[in-house]
């Protein structure tokens, strides 16, 4: 299966594809794979990386000795060195930008993004379960 992570900085959505070869890491810093020129994230702020186990799992790891990282639904925070099980349908914020991990493999479905906490949920829903917001403005993708 593919996976990619995913993600809408001033209206603008971009993806990212993951390796599970070669951990991904994200911070302000150009050298990072994922480079986020925001100033409310880290230099060095999150690596995503791969663990081969009965099957190929990504997890995520807060490299930032002063940022949080704001896990999934159970706000769970992730310190420096803490880390979680990324699955597809997840997501995480580093800074003010929130990332999706997305499952690129077998069934594909069609997304709504939210206007009001950038979250992508399906295209039938009609709030987002998250903050509530009427999606019928929100950016469809399928």
């Amino acid at each position: 299966m593919e996976f990619q992570l995913r993600w809408t900085v001033a209206e603008e959505t971009y993806t990212c594809p993951l390796s599970h070869q070669k951990p991904l890491t994200i911070g302000r810093d150009p050298s990072c794979d994922l480079s986020l020129q925001i100033q409310s994230v880290s230099r060095h702020h999150a690596e995503v990386f791969a663990r081969q186990l009965d099957s190929v799992r990504y997890y995520i790891r807060n490299t930032s000795s002063i940022n949080p990282i704001l896990f999934h639904d159970t706000q769970q925070v992730l310190n420096e060195n803490d880390l979680a099980e990324l699955r597809p349908g997840y997501h995480f914020q580093v800074g003010t930008v929130v990332i999706n991990m997305v499952n690129l493999g077998g069934h594909h479905r069609a997304e709504v993004q939210c206007t009001h906490c950038g979250r992508f949920t399906h295209a039938y829903a009609f709030d987002c379960p998250w903050c509530g917001m009427n999606l019928a403005f929100g950016k469809y993708i399928s």
